[in-house]
Formats: structure tokens, C-alpha cells, sequence
């Protein structure tokens, strides 16, 4: 009965020897991650931009998993994948932007149906609905 209580509950023990044990198997499930992606980036011959960006994804997942262990190299990466995601963000926004912008000016003209504008507006931006 108290294996079903526990499991309806959700408590657990929160031992030191158990966070070691769930440290240890994220690790493992991470390393096995980037093995199969280093499998599938010669059996697919993978660019090597999509094969960076990902393998960098998971050394961050492996970073965070034990930071004291992560080595430079895993670190150094991380950042520079945070580094090109937020410039890759900047950059749609400003694009959209100019989309947006484009949409408001066309929404001035006349005979521009303002449904229209509207409608393509929100087509130009999908983050804003």
C-alpha cells in the first residue's frame, strides 16, 4: 500500500546518494545522445553548421547536468551556442520587424482594405497572436 502511496503523492527520497545516482544517469543518457548524433551525422553526412548546433544543444543538457565536471570545451561551446541563438533571434526580430513595418505603411494607402492588413499582419508575425 505505501509503494502506491508514494507513487500517487509523488514523494521520494531526496538523498545526496540519490542526486548522485540521477547526475550520473543524466550523464550517461546525455554521452549516449551525442553517440548516436555522431552516428547519425556520418551515416546522414550531416553539414557540419547542423551538426555544431546540435552537438553544442547537448553538451549545454551536459553542462547543466554537472557544471563542476563540464569540461572548458563543453562550456566554451554552450556559450557559444547561446551566443548564435540569441543573434539568430535578433535577426528574425529585426526581419519581422520590417515586415510589420511594411504591413503599417500598406495599411495607410488607400483603397488597402484594413482586414486585409490585419490579416496579413498577423501572417508576417505568428509569435503575436
Amino acid at each position: 500500500m505505501l509503494p502506491l502511496v508514494v507513487r500517487l503523492t509523488g514523494v521520494h527520497a531526496n538523498t545526496k546518494k540519490e542526486r548522485e545516482l540521477e547526475r550520473q544517469l543524466w550523464e550517461r543518457g546525455v554521452r549516449a545522445e551525442l553517440t548516436r548524433l555522431e552516428q547519425i551525422a556520418e551515416s546522414e553526412a550531416l553539414s557540419d553548421d547542423v551538426y555544431e548546433r546540435l552537438r553544442g544543444n547537448l553538451h549545454q543538457r551536459l553542462a547543466r547536468a554537472d557544471p563542476e565536471a563540464a569540461d572548458a570545451d563543453a562550456k566554451s561551446q554552450a556559450a557559444r551556442n547561446l551566443e548564435l541563438t540569441n543573434k539568430i533571434r535578433d535577426i528574425r526580430d529585426d526581419v519581422r520587424e520590417a515586415g510589420r513595418r511594411e504591413a503599417l505603411a500598406a495599411h495607410r494607402e488607400p483603397g488597402m482594405p484594413p482586414d486585409l492588413v490585419d490579416r496579413v499582419t498577423r501572417r508576417l508575425d505568428p509569435g503575436r497572436r
